[in-house]
């Protein structure tokens, strides 16, 4: 059956490129209508409140994207109240992380990995617990801490470039990375609903590219919306008060609750992501810094990178996932493509937070060496 599939991939050639094309021409249109807003900083009637939401919904719809549609694939294999409960968490959770950005001053990748590691547990557990928890602990280090986790850290990367300007570095990465996600999106959504238990109905690539579109559309109207009215935002005001973290909080309980109702979490599971969401919150708490810039300075108020490099960005994206599933299923040495970037979140997801810890605790050791010289 998995030969057969191979071969048929040349009967997708001909939809691909159609798919592609809608979804080049969808981001083209949005990015001409986008120049006849007026810029960042002529904007006079400026909403910090609405701004601020924009922000966090920008950054969950990231999220989404992350979770829903590169990871998993079939997005309309959910109820409706299903898709209610989903969206509160990834918004809840947008926000708890901007709030934890903010609090506790991040100032580089050893920072941005302890963050999204608590949302790739939180999401794992409060948002796809049947996908994260099929078989604990295999799924708990490939899934959360490697599936959830990692594409969670890329996507607050486009985050960080949709509000960097014109950093040259920001958008060198940002069309690197979109060729790697597009070519790893393109094997993903072929070979996983017929190789795993992620799905058991293929989706075809006119379908896919439509999903994304959805969401990156979205995202895109968040986006534009948000370069009109984010005149004056500050990175102290992505803090919650007292009040809305409470309440951000008290929803994040309330989603655990119904999944305890719904009894798609097995309580010995529980433990093991409590102490690793308390390692990577005190990875956070004692790389706090008391002053020093930090990483969401340069980004707000927002500044687009420039339309040009995101169009150039959603090219590389969809020509790589293309080529990518178009491509036959290759053996070699008992593995294949799918097989591969499995061991690669594997290998991330078993390896990330003891890099990091280890790079901190060197870092420690020669600042306290530094000060007995």
């Amino acid at each position: 059956m998995i030969t057969a599939n191979a071969h048929h991939g040349n009967r997708h050639a001909v939809p691909s490129l159609f798919a592609a094309s809608r979804f080049i021409v969808g981001v083209n249109t949005v990015s001409n209508l986008a120049k006849v807003f007026p810029s960042v900083q002529s904007a006079e009637n400026s909403s910090p409140r609405l701004a601020l939401w924009l922000l966090r919904l920008l950054l969950a719809a990231l999220l989404i994207f992350a979770s829903e549609v590169l990871l998993w694939t079939n997005i309309l294999s959910r109820p409706p109240e299903e898709w209610l409960l989903r969206l509160i968490g990834y918004i809840a959770l947008a926000a708890l992380l901007l709030d934890l950005a903010e609090r506790y001053r991040i100032r580089e990748i050893y920072d941005v990995l302890p963050l999204t590691g608590i949302y790739g547990l939180c999401a794992g557990l409060l948002l796809h617990p049947q996908m994260a928890l099929a078989d604990f602990p295999r799924t708990l280090m490939t899934r959360v801490m490697g599936g959830h986790t990692l594409l969670a850290a890329e996507m607050f990367g486009l985050f960080l470039v949709l509000t960097g300007a014109n950093n040259l570095r920001y958008r060198r990465l940002l069309l690197g990375f979109s060729l790697w996600l597009g070519f790893y999106w393109g094997i993903w959504m072929r070979w996983s609903p017929l190789l795993t238990d992620l799905s058991e109905t293929p989706i075809d690539l006119l379908s896919s590219f439509l999903y994304a579109g959805v969401v990156l559309g979205a995202a895109l109207i968040l986006y534009i919306a948000l370069l009109r009215r984010s005149a004056g935002l500050a990175p102290p005001q992505l803090r919650l008060s007292p009040a809305g973290l409470g309440i951000t909080l008290i929803l994040l309980l309330g989603l655990f609750i119904v999944r305890l109702w719904q009894n798609v979490l097995p309580l010995y599971v529980l433990p093991a992501f409590g102490i690793l969401i308390v390692l990577c919150y005190a990875i956070l708490w004692f790389r706090r810094p008391d002053r020093g810039r930090t990483l969401l300075d340069e980004h707000l108020p927002p500044r687009t990178p420039g339309w040009r490099w995101l169009v150039g960005a959603s090219i590389c994206f969809s020509g790589a996932s293309i080529f990518s599933y178009n491509l036959p299923l290759v053996e070699l040495f008992g593995f294949n493509q799918l097989s591969v970037m499995e061991w690669a979140f594997a290998a991330g997801g078993l390896l990330w937070l003891p890099a990091v810890a280890a790079v901190l605790s060197v870092r420690a050791i020669d600042r306290q060496g530094q000060r007995l010289d």
